[in-house]
Order: C-alpha cells, then structure tokens, then sequence
C-alpha cells in the first residue's frame, strides 16, 4: 500500500533518505586533489602486451637488416647477399596489371638508403626516404617498450617520449597519405 504524503511514516521514511544523503556529500570540506606528477597518464598504446612490444622491436631490426643484406640487381630485382639468385617481384599489382602500386620500389629504396645511394632511392620511392628513417627512429621506442615496467614508467614521465610516442600514429598515417599521393602523381604523369 502507497504511503500518503501527510502521514508520519512518509515524513520519517524520506528524511532518513534525505540525511543519508547529505552525510555522503560532505558539504564545504576539501576534496582530496590527485596530484599530477604522482599519477602515470599512458599515450594510447603505451601499455602493449608483451610479445606485440619486442615484434615492434623485431621488426624494424629485421627490415634495416634485410635492406643491409640485399643487393640492387638489374631491372626491379634484388639479389640474395653472396649470390646472383634474384628474389621474386613482391608486387602483385605489378605482376598482374603491369601497374606500380603506392608501395612498390619501397624495399629497393631501402636497399639503396643502406648502401647510401639517396639518388636512386629518390628516384625508387620518395616517401620511402621518410619510410626509412621511422624505422630507424622505432629502434629506441620499442626497445624502451621491451624494458622491465618500473624502467618504462620513468622513461614515460618524460615528455619527449610520450609527444614522440602520441605522434608515432600520425606519423604513419601521413606516410600513407604520402605513398599514395606520390603513387597518383606518377600515375599521372606516366600517361
């Protein structure tokens, strides 16, 4: 049965919801404030699970190293070190279609970057430039990712790594806009 709002019982039943309401406010007494420097604010990602950090860390070895290890040989191919076997052509648009895609001449462009010939690396892929010193510049991000927790905690209070992590993925992305870009253009003027 509904209590009528003139009986005692109403009065009683709302005013102890009341007090205890008021009792969790705590009216005029000074909030704790969290302090900054005490609290640990992650850049999106910064907390990676542990086999993706040392593949970030893998992967960029491996690429500088292959880049290192290749040989330019004639035409688009790239020969194996210490032999004269070509590896395959990687571009299947290329293969199919006849047409370079945004990619292609990338890893080319590496092989020279390593060899120190800007040049044709220029000529390869011109975002490939930009291309190769992100990878170089991943090395000491993901290498602070491998390190043990309390280490990767001081290195993010500092703030060049965490503007520098933040702007790892707009980094990436403007390199697509790049590639493709770049790939429009020489699409263009190749007609």
């Amino acid at each position: 049965m509904p209590l009528n709002p003139a009986s005692s019982q109403y009065v009683q039943s709302h005013s102890s919801v009341l007090a205890r309401t008021e009792d969790r406010r705590a009216p005029c007494e000074p909030q704790p404030i969290e302090s900054t420097t005490t609290r640990l604010v992650e850049p999106v990602g910064a907390s990676l699970p542990g086999p993706v950090r040392w593949l970030w860390l893998t992967a960029p070895v491996a690429v500088l190293a292959l880049s290192v290890l290749l040989r330019p040989g004639p035409d688009r191919s790239l020969l194996l070190p210490w032999s004269t076997i070509a590896l395959p052509d990687a571009c299947t648009s290329y293969r199919l279609l006849g047409v370079d895609c945004p990619g292609c001449g990338l890893t080319r462009s590496f092989v020279h970057l390593s060899r120190g010939n800007l040049a044709a690396a220029w000529q390869l892929n011109p975002v490939g430039i930009a291309l190769y010193v992100l990878v170089i510049a991943q090395i000491p991000l993901a290498t602070v990712q491998c390190l043990p927790q309390r280490i990767r905690n001081a290195w993010r209070r500092r703030p060049f790594y965490s503007r520098w992590f933040g702007a790892n993925m707009w980094i990436a992305l403007g390199m697509m806009v790049a590639l493709a870009m770049q790939w429009v253009l020489r699409m263009t003027w190749s007609w």
